[in-house]
């Protein structure tokens, strides 16, 4: 019952985060079509902060994300959110004042 419960909070928390990084970036135009034939990705960037969190995110600096930079990024964002005893993350320490930037 505990992993049952472990993974729904942790499929709950990946909805929530997905929806939430969604609803706060709009969509903008393709890029143009990049001359070594790679698919051209979405600009979905609010103030810029998607570009951030894209510098961010690339360890390496070469300009491309990896799964593994993906994964990383997103586990530091996971360790720094506050959890109960048990290492959960609490919906309700989601809305806590030190989540809010």
């Amino acid at each position: 019952m505990k992993n049952f419960s472990t993974t729904l909070v942790t499929g709950a928390l990946l909805c929530l985060s997905s929806a939430a990084f969604a609803a706060s970036h709009t969509a903008a135009p393709m890029a143009p079509m990049p001359a070594d034939g790679a698919k051209p990705m979405m600009h979905h960037d609010k103030g810029g902060k998607h570009a951030a969190m894209m510098k961010e995110m690339d360890a390496n600096g070469d300009g491309m994300i990896s799964k593994e930079e993906f994964m990383k990024h997103h586990e530091k964002m996971f360790d720094a959110m506050p959890k109960n005893k048990d290492g959960m993350v609490d919906m309700k320490a989601m809305h806590a004042p030190a989540m809010k930037k």
